[in-house]
């Protein structure tokens, strides 16, 4: 027999026998590994102690925040298990101890998954060094301060201001346009992080791919790309006027000639691309969580109408004695407590985030509700930037909403509907509008 065939002959008997063993070599480390873990003794899937399978495909469908709830039932404790090495904690005394100020806990690889391989440095979101990301954050934390916020209130105006001419558009018209497909890319993008998070080191592998296929994008990328050419469009526009070097004084509303005027001042510091990534990312973290919060919110008050009915009466009141104007101020807002006591519990009834935000047990490890977590297991002071940004659109927004406009649910027995690949998006909240009819005291004219 000639030697190639020989060897051809060698590779194909025993081939077989190599991918066995690596097989059972594999299979034990991860039973020997689930054996000695100090937290074998927590429940969860049979399958998610071995593989992350079982966590891909309940982020896949869209179903893990209600797995999840589902599990911490049956199982009835504060931890349970949903891949090799990583667990859901459902305790609020842990709340602190893993996302407050200063913590030791750094961010885990599922945020690996919204990382832009084109650019060296990782956005804010997804950026897992503690050390560079305060750096990073440093830069331009000022701009998102409640009290720069305040100077940028009239802009907010003006989007409430079209956002009432748009519903009144659409009480008329019944359909929407969507520029640039936008938000239905921010959506692809949205469920491709969410999903390759879980197994973050194909991420890379994927970019590669499709920079291989030439003009071939996955669905998650496009998302992406749509939103950074819009993004960067917006940026030009703005640069051309060259509006960003005028006074203070005379544009103090507007988040982007403050970034730019920031860049113009301090180029080495603040660069063109953290211009356009800090843009980019009010673009694709500030539009979900927001509407989904502010639905969220409406929902409530749409299911219980006496709720609505002493909110509208919190609000006209204000209105008809010159407490609140039109549109009303985010201060006015914060005094008005039953306004604020409808938002928190509309976020605590409807949080807009759906899945894990995974932490790695820091060095000394770590006891959680009642378990010992070595170092190494899940991996600052990460409060959102955007924050305040929020709770202003939504403290401004809602009153507005109900002192100009009679909503009511199309079909008032209808059941919440959402579909989870990242943030816990409503699908089916239908409503007829109409403007209410104002006595001239609420004319706000």
């Amino acid at each position: 027999m000639a030697l190639g065939g020989l060897l051809e002959a060698t590779q194909t008997q025993y081939l077989p026998l190599v991918f066995t063993s690596c097989f059972l070599v594999w299979y034990f480390h991860l039973l020997i590994h689930s054996l000695s873990s100090p937290l074998r003794s927590v429940s969860g899937p049979p399958l998610a102690r071995f593989s992350r399978v079982w966590y891909f495909r309940q982020v896949w469908t869209g179903r893990f925040p209600w797995t999840n709830i589902e599990l911490h039932r049956k199982h009835e404790g504060p931890v349970v298990r949903i891949a090799p090495n990583e667990y859901s904690v459902d305790d609020p005394s842990a709340v602190k101890t893993l996302y407050g100020h200063g913590t030791a806990f750094t961010k885990g690889p599922w945020y690996d998954g919204s990382t832009n391989l084109k650019d060296e440095k990782s956005n804010l979101f997804a950026n897992r060094d503690i050390k560079t990301h305060a750096a990073e954050r440093r830069k331009v934390a000022s701009l998102y301060s409640m009290s720069t916020l305040v100077k940028m209130e009239d802009a907010v105006n003006d989007c409430i201001v079209r956002l009432e001419q748009r519903m009144r558009d659409l009480a008329r018209l019944h359909h929407g346009k969507d520029p640039m497909d936008l938000v239905s890319g921010l959506h692809d993008f949205l469920t491709h992080a969410a999903r390759i998070g879980v197994y973050p080191d194909l991420h890379p592998i994927l970019f590669k791919l499709g920079k291989l296929a030439g003009k071939f994008q996955s669905a998650g990328t496009n998302g992406i790309i749509r939103a950074f050419i819009f993004t960067r469009k917006q940026i030009g526009e703005y640069k051309a006027m060259n509006k960003f070097l005028k006074s203070k004084a005379d544009d103090e509303e507007a988040f982007l000639p403050r970034l730019l005027r920031l860049h113009h001042e301090k180029p080495e510091s603040v660069t063109e691309e953290d211009v356009m990534r800090t843009c980019a990312i009010n673009v694709v973290a500030g539009s979900d969580t927001t509407s989904i919060s502010l639905t969220g919110v409406m929902w409530a008050l749409l299911r219980n109408p006496k709720a609505m009915a002493k909110l509208r009466a919190e609000v006209d009141d204000k209105y008809s004695s010159g407490e609140i104007g039109d549109p009303i101020s985010f201060g006015d807002a914060q005094k008005m407590p039953y306004l604020q006591a409808v938002i928190k519990e509309g976020l605590r009834l409807h949080p807009a985030g759906g899945l894990p935000l995974s932490r790695i047990v820091p060095k000394g490890g770590a006891t959680i509700a009642g378990h010992f977590f070595p170092e190494g297991f899940g991996h600052g002071s990460r409060t959102c930037l955007g924050k305040n940004i929020a709770l202003m659109e939504i403290s401004k927004l809602i009153p507005q909403l109900i002192r100009k406009f009679d909503i009511e649910l199309a079909d008032p027995q209808m059941k919440l509907e959402t579909e989870n690949v990242w943030f816990v998006k409503q699908t089916n909240v239908i409503v007829e509008i109409k403007e209410r009819a104002l006595s001239p005291n609420f004319s706000g004219s």
